[in-house]
């Protein structure tokens, strides 16, 4: 995958969140749900572990002005 597709998706994530969050959604306890899915269903493997880290990444970064 291109460094500017993955730099896009990250930005999509990103985004999402913070809509989810001024939604009232409780985006820790979403990241938490989507990250037992991925464990449980794995779309592929080796993926479910880089996702889950990815939604964790961008969770935490909701948590620091920027």
């Amino acid at each position: 995958m291109s460094e500017d597709r993955v730099k896009a998706l990250k930005t999509a994530l990103r985004y999402v969140l913070i809509e989810a969050r001024s939604k009232g959604i409780d985006v820790d306890a979403l990241a938490d749900a989507v990250a037992d899915r991925l464990v449980r269903y794995p779309v592929a493997s080796g993926l479910a572990a880089e996702a889950v880290i990815a939604i964790e990444v961008a969770a935490d970064g909701l948590h620091y002005p920027g």
